[in-house]
This record gives structure tokens, sequence and C-alpha cells, in this order.
């Protein structure tokens, strides 16, 4: 088998697994799977940690900082070897987000800003499962030599 031939095959089996990732990745994103897990569990600790470091001299009762997350993602788009999405991670509860800051029960006032800007996954990692590749590469071997 030549190196065209070899290369032609390999083209045609990434064409074939990428919507099956993208599939899995769409379920990473959404509710149950682990890329969702991890976001809302850096933005509940963002939220620990904010309610922690500035204790604010108002807050409305009945409210807790964690029971409003929310969190959206854009369709998965496939480019060539690679997938993307984007993920929108949100809190409802008052105070949470960006805040321009507050006075502490010192007397001092505390500074805001984004409390969530490093808090999320930058990238997750999805493994096709070994038959599904296997699966694609002989399809694309068959349509290859036209059998």
């Amino acid at each position: 088998m030549d190196a065209g031939a070899i290369q032609a095959i390999k083209n045609m089996a990434w064409d074939l697994v990428m919507p099956y990732a993208a599939e899995l990745f769409e379920a990473e994103l959404s509710e149950g799977g682990t890329a969702y897990a991890m976001a809302e569990q850096s933005a509940r600790m963002g939220v620990d940690a904010w309610y922690g470091m500035y204790s604010p001299k108002v807050y409305q009762r009945g409210m807790t900082l964690s029971s409003g997350i929310t969190i959206d993602h854009s369709g998965v788009s496939i480019d060539g070897h690679s997938l993307s999405a984007s993920m929108v991670v949100g809190n409802t509860s008052p105070h949470i987000g960006w805040t321009g800051g507050f006075p502490m029960r010192n007397g001092k006032f505390r500074p805001g800003g984004d409390i969530y800007k490093f808090l999320h996954p930058a990238h997750v990692s999805i493994a096709v499962p070994e038959s599904i590749c296997e699966q694609c590469l002989e399809q694309a071997m068959r349509a290859y030599y036209g059998i």
C-alpha cells in the first residue's frame, strides 16, 4: 500500500469518526457529563471562596449562593480533527459573577472583579471507543478499494 493510499484511508476514517466524537463531546458538555460536572464544581468552589473571602455586610436572607448556578453550552462544531464548543457558567444568586465591590464587616471596602475567570476547565479530553474507530477504519478501507 503506497503512502497516498494510506493517507486517503486515514482522511476518510477521520471523516467517519468525527461525528461520533462530536456526539460524545455533546454528552460531556450536557448535564450528567464530566465537563458539565467540572464546570458545576468549579462554580460552587468559586461561590464558596467568594463568600469566605468577602463576607458581605448585607446579604439577602433565604437564598443560597450555590442554588442559582446555570450552565449552558453551544452546539459542538467539527473543524478537521478538532471539536469545539463554548460553555457559559453563571449564577443567579445575589452578588455572584462580576461585582464592583462592597463594604466589609470590618468597615473596609473590598474591591470586586470577576470571581469566575479562572475557575472553569479550558480543555476537555474525550476518547472515542476503539470499536468505533476500528469500524470507521474498515469502512474507509472498503470505500477506498470499492469493496
